[in-house]
């Protein structure tokens, strides 16, 4: 019946899935048009496989099963494949340090947005993927890192929160790690507003800090207060801006944590303060400060199939307009032109324009 129903979809449709699935489903080698994929009805225990496919959008649904393992290690995987969106859902592994919720990989113009993520070794990995939208996400119960993100370009990771993490003896997980494999650049991502409290470190970006492996990182308004040495860290950066980012050493832990670079050029540190209650019983936690730094790529990763919006709710309320869930071109203009960062980001991106077909 699942086949059946794929054969008969036509672009602009809406499939609804319900009950309980106890296979594998795959969405494979097909432009869907734009097709919707309303999932909320429905458990999928071993998850989906989305291969080189285009156009297509799901919304809720529980993937995966907290009792055993899956048979594949990534509950659901996304290969190879365009303006594919994954929302409202909820990722359960079995917190036994095996397996992942979901996997991006080679694939490009991909939304991750407002979903679960709990009990796994790590929550979200993207690989080799570009133009993508990671907003709102919540990771829980993870073994290993939140989200996990290798050699990818034009990212925008927003307003995702890591907590209750449950590590190994030995383990150092981080809420969002960056990393790059065969030497391959990661350029021009922002990460803004983030959360991670916990057993864990907060914001990692690897490497060998003596080679250039980061390019163009933004990395402001994040609150980390977390229990190992890297609240954020920029390993091999240049022309980088890490600036209203909060770490907090809570009571108890050996580590202080903290924000730097190591290696790289051309690299800006702003106002970034450093908490140390290691030895505060009942301190006066901080607020966490928002970042108003809107991405020069706002409005243009992420799926044309789903909300494309990058803290439409803020910037809504600060300036007294109605939310747009998509603003146009012209709106970015204006808003940007309002901000006194801008300047310092148009500086900063001072490369070749990067240009959306």
């Amino acid at each position: 019946t699942v086949n059946a129903a794929l054969a008969a979809l036509a672009p602009g449709d809406t499939l609804r899935m319900q009950g309980t699935f106890t296979n594998r489903v795959a969405f494979n080698n097909r432009d869907f048009g734009g097709v919707q994929v309303d999932a909320s009805g429905a458990v999928l225990l071993q998850g989906i496989n989305i291969g080189y496919t285009q156009n297509i959008a799901f919304t809720g649904g529980v993937f995966g099963r907290s009792d055993i393992n899956t048979a594949d290690w990534y509950i659901v995987r996304i290969d190879n494949s365009s303006n594919v969106s994954v929302s409202g859902a909820s990722f359960q592994g079995n917190g036994d340090n095996h397996g992942s919720g979901l996997l991006v990989t080679g694939s490009s113009f991909v939304t991750v947005r407002d979903n679960q993520f709990h009990g796994h070794q790590t929550g979200l990995q993207m690989t080799l993927s570009q133009d993508s939208l990671v907003f709102g996400n919540r990771f829980t119960g993870s073994t290993s890192d939140g989200a996990q993100l290798i050699s990818n370009s034009r990212v925008i990771l927003a307003e995702n929160s890591c907590s209750g993490f449950n590590p190994p003896a030995g383990g150092h997980p981080d809420c969002i790690q960056f990393f790059n494999t065969g030497g391959t650049l990661q350029s021009q991502i922002y990460v803004l507003n983030n959360r991670a409290v916990g057993r864990m470190q907060g914001i990692f970006a690897g490497g060998n800090p003596n080679q250039v492996i980061n390019i163009d990182f933004t990395i402001a308004g994040n609150y980390t207060e977390v229990t190992y040495p890297h609240g954020i860290s920029c390993y091999g950066c240049i022309n980088s801006l890490m600036e209203n980012n909060i770490a907090v050493s809570p009571f108890g832990p050996n580590h202080l944590s903290i924000i730097q670079y190591f290696g790289g050029s051309n690299n800006e540190l702003g106002y970034n303060p450093i908490f140390d209650f290691r030895n505060v019983q009942n301190p006066v936690w901080p607020e966490q400060i928002w970042s108003y730094i809107i991405p020069s790529i706002a409005g243009l990763v992420g799926s044309v199939h789903a909300n494309r919006s990058y803290n439409s709710r803020m910037i809504a309320q600060s300036l007294g307009i109605a939310e747009e869930p998509v603003p146009e071109p012209a709106t970015w203009v204006m808003l940007l032109m309002g901000f006194a960062l801008v300047g310092r980001q148009l500086r900063r991106q001072g490369g070749p324009a990067h240009v959306l077909a």
